[in-house]
């Protein structure tokens, strides 16, 4: 079955980048167009529902259930073979890019 850290990553990646395309439709943008925007992690929920096969097709559904001034909470599921394996939320954080 597939690692616990791995699905935790899996979930936290994909919240975090649910939470920027987010903030990108709500500007009016296309992702990537005009000044980049940035979420980081600033707190990962995981709950383990049952074992997650590896040699399947694994998927990934978020979605933003909060919004605030600068950070967005998702909510994000993990499924194989149509049974949900592992529920995930992020509290994602705008950062302002470093100068290069």
């Amino acid at each position: 079955s597939l690692n616990g850290g791995v699905a935790a990553t899996l979930i936290d990646c994909h919240s975090v980048y649910t939470a920027v395309a987010t903030a990108y439709k709500l500007e009016g943008r296309e992702m990537g167009e005009g000044e980049a925007i940035d979420y980081a992690t600033a707190k990962l929920t995981v709950t383990y529902l049952k074992r997650t096969p590896m040699a399947t097709t694994l998927e990934l559904r978020s979605k933003v259930v909060r919004k605030g001034n600068r950070s967005m909470t998702v909510e994000t599921v993990l499924t194989a073979n149509g049974e949900e394996c592992v529920r995930g939320e992020v509290i994602a954080v705008r950062v302002t890019p470093k100068a290069e």
